[in-house]
């Protein structure tokens, strides 16, 4: 489930990176964040779709890949920590693809990497010390995406990217 509703996700984050470097190198640095802005709204609105059916219907959507009533049960709390990451997913992605079409792939690296610290961090303390659910430990998603989306937003609004130069 989490790999279907990744693939527009990562689709029109890509489409992002894409469209930033062309308005950039287009010389259209002052349309990028509203660039963003329109990508994440539809990446938004996609998912709000797609997130919405599968919350609304779990065990059939879940009956799909087993049939072992028990398993599809446990695993429903999960689907619903996954729908609420993937919403947050559709934002955050574009938002970090935005930063890699400036050319200033290196932010994006020590960005990336604060971020895993912190995902590695929490998913180790939830899970291995803690031995929360599984549904508790698909929390570090929310996480993830949720301090990627501000660091990336962060780097956009302060850092100096629009005069980079490659």
């Amino acid at each position: 489930i989490y790999i279907l509703m990744f693939i527009p996700v990562n689709a029109l984050s890509t489409t992002a990176n894409s469209l930033v470097s062309n308005a950039i190198g287009a010389g259209g640095v002052q349309y990028v964040m509203n660039l963003i802005k329109k990508i994440a709204r539809l990446d938004l609105l996609i998912m709000l779709g797609l997130a919405g059916l599968i919350a609304l219907f779990p065990k059939l959507i879940l009956s799909v890949y087993t049939q072992d009533a028990s398993l599809i049960s446990d695993a429903v709390p999960s689907v619903y920590v996954i729908c609420v990451a993937m919403l947050i997913a559709s934002v955050s992605n574009v938002v970090f693809n935005g930063i890699s079409g400036t050319g200033n792939t290196r932010a994006a690296l020590i960005l990336e990497s604060a971020t895993l610290v912190f995902y590695v961090a929490y998913i180790i303390t939830v899970g291995t010390i803690f031995h929360a659910p599984v549904e508790i430990c698909f929390t570090t998603e929310l996480v993830y995406y949720s301090l990627l989306l501000v660091t990336s937003y962060v780097y956009l609004k302060k850092a100096k990217w629009q005069n980079k130069k490659i």
